[in-house]
């Protein structure tokens, strides 16, 4: 068995994905999902829901990646299109032992999802 399966507890932690296509916003979308909003009834029996979402915050940073990103984060997920920057991404998590998945390159991974 090449992988252990684990849940990694994110709620309110920092994550960072690298990329800006559509795999990265899938991505962003399960890390969203993943923070498990509280949901409250509202109104007497009336079917409406507020929802209060973790302090999950997204931050878009529109340059290119440095090992500093890595820097406090508990996940690291790399979502591009250039295998060199997946490869960078890899490295400076796997050196700051930050689990980190990259998108169809399994051997740069330290985590499947």
């Amino acid at each position: 068995m090449q992988y252990f399966p684990a849940f990694l507890n994110i709620r309110q932690r920092p994550c960072l994905v690298v990329g800006g296509g559509e795999i990265a916003a899938r991505k962003i979308d399960l890390l969203r999902r993943a923070e498990r909003p509280r949901l409250q009834r509202t109104g007497a029996g009336v079917p409406s829901w507020r929802i209060y979402p973790g302090a999950a915050t997204i931050n878009h940073i529109n340059r290119k990646f440095l090992d500093t990103d890595v820097q406090n984060v508990a996940l690291v997920i790399a979502a591009t299109n250039s295998e060199t920057v997946n490869r960078a991404v890899s490295q400076a998590a796997h050196q700051a032992n930050i689990p980190v998945n990259v998108v169809d390159q399994p051997e740069l991974c330290s985590l499947s999802s």
